[in-house]
């Protein structure tokens, strides 16, 4: 006998557990906030690729050049 059905049986028989639950109340009319369906795809980016520095500026914690 697997654990699970005994586990089963130990719950019926203490009373455990209960009923299974209701089914949710029905939908109402209104509809649904979010859409059915896959997600929409954003929209393509404006944005400007930027050109990378020359080189790493190497500078102190007060900002002054090494």
């Amino acid at each position: 006998m697997s654990l699970r059905t005994a586990w089963n049986r130990v719950r019926k028989a203490l009373g455990l557990g209960g009923s299974s639950p209701e089914p949710p109340p029905p939908p109402d009319e209104e509809p649904a906030l979010v859409g059915a369906g896959p997600p929409k795809r954003p929209p393509p980016s404006t944005a400007a690729a930027l050109d990378l520095p020359e080189g790493p500026i190497d500078t102190d914690a007060r900002g002054h050049e090494a």
